[in-house]
Parts: C-alpha cells; structure tokens; sequence
C-alpha cells in the first residue's frame, strides 16, 4: 500500500499581524466555456491594482467550479481551465503576489441542482486577495 504523501507546513502569520482578506469575489463563466468576458476581465484588471495583489507576502486565492452538467471527470477538467484562465490574465497583469489554486468540478454548487443541470451561478472562479 503506497504511503500518503506528508502535509505541507502552513507558516502563520508573524506574531502581532492578523491575517487579513477581502472578497470572494465572482467570474462567471459561459457553458462549457473557460472564456473570460469583459466583465471577467474588468473584474481582475480591478482586482489586480489592489494593495495585496502587489505585495510580495501576499496571495491571490482561486477555486474553479463547474455545473453539474457533463461527467465528473469532464467538470473536473473544466474547473481546472476556468482557474488557468483567471490565473493566466492575472499573471499578464504582472502582480507580484503569489497565486494558489484549486478547482472542485461540480463538487462544491453555489446552487444546489440534480445531476445534468446547467447553472450558471455554479461555472465561477471565486478569487479571494489575502495578506
């Protein structure tokens, strides 16, 4: 039986500095689609100039989501690109902060639905600016 891999260490925040973080703010996304519209994109232009987005200590937190339309292992996927895609303009902004990210398919819905709906409200990138 292969052994688990062991968890990373997670430093905490220096002594006297509370960890601070504003958003989730929301991309939506098209079906099927890991597309950024104009408001996708004026969104991370805005994101990007933000004081935690340019600092060195700072981190830019992304989560991908699919609709429940589709497979599993398809939304997955998609998911993934969907968080490239905002990583991606965020990195051709040039900010300095580091990016870490996640996706979950259709595993975590902001709208519950059966299996095979199509929702918009669930193909979105959550990003989160932290320091």
């Amino acid at each position: 039986m292969p052994m688990a891999e062991p968890m990373a260490e997670v430093a905490a925040a220096p002594a006297g500095e509370a960890v601070m973080a504003v958003g989730p703010f929301t991309v939506y996304f098209g079906f099927n689609s890991s597309s950024l519209d104009s408001a996708a994109t004026a969104l991370i232009n805005s994101l990007a100039s933000h004081k935690y987005a340019n600092d060195e200590l700072g981190y830019v937190i992304l989560s991908g989501h699919t609709d429940r339309s589709g497979d599993a292992a398809y939304n997955e996927m998609l998911s993934d690109k969907r968080v490239m895609a905002v990583s991606d303009a965020f990195m051709a902004k040039g900010i300095t902060a580091r990016i870490l990210s996640t996706f979950y398919g259709e595993n975590r819905p902001a709208k519950a639905t059966d299996d095979g709906a199509r929702e918009p409200k669930n193909r979105r990138v959550e990003i989160t600016l932290s320091r």
